[in-house]
């Protein structure tokens, strides 16, 4: 088999897979959608946004007390305005290099998803580029206790 006819069958292979995962993404949502209704569907996202902003709440009362109680009253200001600017950013780290036609876990696809939230929140999104940090940190000790054969855990 020649290198391009190889090529071929992969590509065809790669796009029956991609078919198939759009036939069952739209079997699915027409099963959660029919009965439940958009207006359902509306409803849950109304819940979720309230719990979000209650969680935000939560975190800057409970913090701001934390803070009082550790440091006193005039860190609590420290905290208040850590917590404004930090909570006003979106952030990804960048910790492995995308591999091309396959759909893996941290890869394009997911930096885009976290910048189209973080764009539909109105909120600024950086990505941090840590491959070199996390492959010392994380990898290569990996690698080495593998070596050793001992079972690692890599995160």
């Amino acid at each position: 088999m020649t290198d391009s006819a190889a090529r071929a069958l992969r590509r065809r292979a790669f796009q029956q897979r991609a078919r198939r995962a759009r036939r069952r993404a739209q079997r699915a949502l027409t099963a959660y959608i029919s009965p439940l209704g958009w207006a359902t569907i509306a409803c849950a996202a109304i819940c979720l946004t309230l719990f979000a902003l209650s969680t935000i709440l939560t975190w800057g009362l409970y913090g701001t007390r934390c803070f009082e109680f550790l440091l006193g009253n005039k860190a609590s200001k420290v905290y208040q305005i850590i917590f404004v600017v930090f909570l006003l950013i979106g952030a990804t780290m960048k910790l492995w290099e995308e591999e091309t036609g396959d759909s893996r876990c941290c890869g394009l696809d997911d930096v885009n998803d976290a910048r189209m939230v973080c764009h539909a929140l109105g909120i600024p999104h950086y990505v941090f580029n840590c491959k070199e940090q996390f492959r010392e940190a994380v990898v290569e000790p990996f690698i080495e206790e593998y070596r050793q054969g001992r079972t690692p855990n890599p995160c």
